[in-house]
């Protein structure tokens, strides 16, 4: 190595540790004075410190929120207001970025949200009391609460949690709703969007959905335990490697085709056991599907000026819901509850 390298590396080096000397020192001495070094926060409650984003009048079509070990709480704005709240986080300890019409809110590591945002070339460096900040998380409870206006326009919500619990309650919504969830509970209450409702759960996560309304459906289980009631939805798939599934659809039976297979569990339809495979699904429908997947294989379907997703002459055919389970390991006990109206089968292709 030349000498000039070496010359240059140790100073380099020296300010680094210098750099970390003088972050400790202030530290301390912000401590010593009752001084946050991170942050100044608005208190909310005695326990309680609170850091405010509001977004009311950013352009974004997607909300991304990425946690681990954090409740997450959606609910509609009494004032109008589209903003998140930050309960118990530091400066350092969470990263927000807006860009390409995508708001992104995440408290998992800065080395990878560096990563992300120089994928995405909106590099963002808070210096180094943000790294360090990784040691003094507060050991308070932490939660992120986020709060909607009823005209809010979002294309899609995006929740990633990990060891948190995620709640959604009173909402009405035009968005894709997808929630992943890894070992704790989601709860949908009363929530209502034109769009999918999709969530994926794992490592026995446990979601309950009440009163949901949504054009779509799609659940994922991986060691996981799905409970519905009043749930409103048209086409709902559900896939994984072993799941529970207590399914309460809000919705007359003649309005939905069901389509279950299991190698390892029981099905139960409106209290009778059905053995698997057990298929409702008419030749027919069966055909347009196959024909759907082969057009989008040939890369043909966009160019296609053919309608697959309904037959030639619709008063030939009947057209219904499907409910599709598909489960290498699980149970289902499906019940249909009944609707005040008779829901109406949309184009399955258009809604996707």
């Amino acid at each position: 190595m030349k000498p000039a390298s070496v010359i240059f590396l140790g100073v380099a080096l020296v300010l680094v540790l210098l750099g970390f000397i003088f972050t400790r020192v202030a530290s301390a001495q912000a401590k010593a004075q009752g001084i946050s070094l991170y942050t100044t926060v608005t208190q909310k409650g005695e326990n309680e410190n609170v850091q405010t984003y509001d977004f009311t009048n950013s352009s974004i079509d997607k909300l991304v929120l990425a946690f681990n070990n954090a409740a997450i709480r959606f609910g509609q704005s009494e004032d109008e207001t589209a903003r998140i709240e930050l309960v118990n986080f530091k400066v350092g300890t969470f990263d927000i970025t807006e860009t390409n019409r995508m708001l992104n809110v995440t408290n998992r590591s800065q080395i990878f949200a560096f990563l992300d945002n120089f994928k995405e070339g909106n590099i963002s460096f808070h210096g180094l009391r943000d790294y360090l900040a990784y040691t003094k998380v507060a050991s308070a409870e932490q939660s992120v609460n986020v709060y909607l206006p009823a005209e809010m326009k979002l294309k899609i919500i995006s929740v990633d949690s990990d060891g948190g619990d995620v709640a959604l309650e009173a909402l009405s919504l035009a968005s894709d709703v997808r929630i992943e969830s890894n070992g704790k509970t989601v709860s949908l209450k009363n929530v209502e969007t034109t769009s999918e409702v999709a969530l994926t759960l794992s490592g026995g996560a446990q979601a309950t959905l009440e009163g949901v309304r949504c054009n779509s459906g799609a659940l994922t289980l991986n060691g996981a335990t799905v409970a519905a009631g009043g749930f409103a939805v048209g086409n709902l798939s559900v896939t994984g490697s072993r799941g529970s599934l207590n399914l309460g659809i809000a919705g007359e039976r003649a309005a939905y085709w069901l389509d279950l297979s299991t190698k390892s569990g029981t099905f139960l339809l409106d209290g009778k056991t059905v053995e698997s495979p057990y298929s409702e699904l008419p030749e027919y429908y069966v055909e347009m599907i196959k024909k759907r997947e082969s057009d989008a294989q040939s890369d043909t379907a966009a160019e296609s000026t053919d309608d697959t997703t309904a037959p030639e002459d619709p008063a030939e055919h009947e057209m219904r819901f499907v409910v599709s389970v598909k489960l290498d390991a699980g149970s289902a006990d499906i019940h249909f509850e009944g609707a005040p109206t008779e829901p109406e089968p949309q184009d399955t292709e258009a809604s996707e």
